[in-house]
Order: C-alpha cells, then sequence, then structure tokens
C-alpha cells in the first residue's frame, strides 16, 4: 500500500466518522418540534451527547490501542526478543483495550435507553 492510498483510507475514516456524528446529531435535534417539551427534550439531547462521548471515548481508545501496540511490539526492542516484546506490547495495551471494549459496549446500551426513552416520551404526549 502506497503512502497516498493511506492517506485516502485516513482520510475516508475521518471523514465518516465526523459525518455519523453530525448525522447523529442533525436526527435528533430536527426530529424535533420547534417548542421545548421540558424533561423529554433534555433527556433525548444528555442520551445523544453520552453516546457522543462513548464514540468519541472508543475511537480514542482504539487508537492509543493501535498505537501502544505498535510502540512496545515494534519499535522498543527488548533483549528476549520478538516474543518477548509481543508480552510487552500486550500487557502495556490492555487498559486501552479495556476502555475500548467498554465504551463500545456503552454506546450500544446508550442507544437502547435513548430508543426506549423516545418511545416513552412519545406514548406519554399521546395518553
Amino acid at each position: 500500500m502506497t503512502p497516498e492510498e493511506s492517506e485516502q483510507i485516513a482520510g475516508a475514516g475521518a471523514a465518516f466518522f465526523q459525518n455519523i456524528s453530525e448525522m447523529m446529531v442533525q436526527s435528533g435535534l430536527f426530529g424535533q418540534r420547534k417548542e421545548n417539551n421540558g424533561w423529554q427534550h433534555e433527556g433525548l439531547i444528555a442520551m445523544l451527547l453520552a453516546g457522543l462521548v462513548m464514540a468519541v471515548l472508543s475511537t480514542c481508545a482504539s487508537i492509543a490501542f493501535d498505537l501502544i501496540l505498535v510502540k512496545f511490539g515494534l519499535v522498543v526492542s527488548l533483549p528476549g526478543g520478538i516474543s518477548t516484546q509481543i508480552m510487552a506490547a500486550n500487557s502495556e495495551s490492555s487498559v486501552a483495550d479495556i476502555l475500548e471494549s467498554w465504551s463500545s459496549s456503552f454506546m450500544f446500551l446508550i442507544a437502547d435507553i435513548s430508543i426506549v426513552w423516545r418511545a416513552w416520551a412519545l406514548h406519554n404526549q399521546q395518553c
């Protein structure tokens, strides 16, 4: 893979992430009526912001995990050889790996909670 292709892939990934974040905010805000519905509206905004925070946290943890693996697996030379470097990289990157998996799991949980929240708020408006 050439450096130009790598830059194109990284640019496409950054644009995709920005578009997804923008779509989440727009679908949440523009789907609302003009008047403020009080606690329903504030709850939905809180859920959207929590989802956005978890998406950013998951992305940052993924990047940190990859950088730690590269640093300790390839850059730092240890006397035991490549197997020692791999073990050191795995032990150093365990925190970033746990943070990435937990934040991505919380994203799904927040998405499910926001769906239930919105359905409950709409049901209460119609009754």
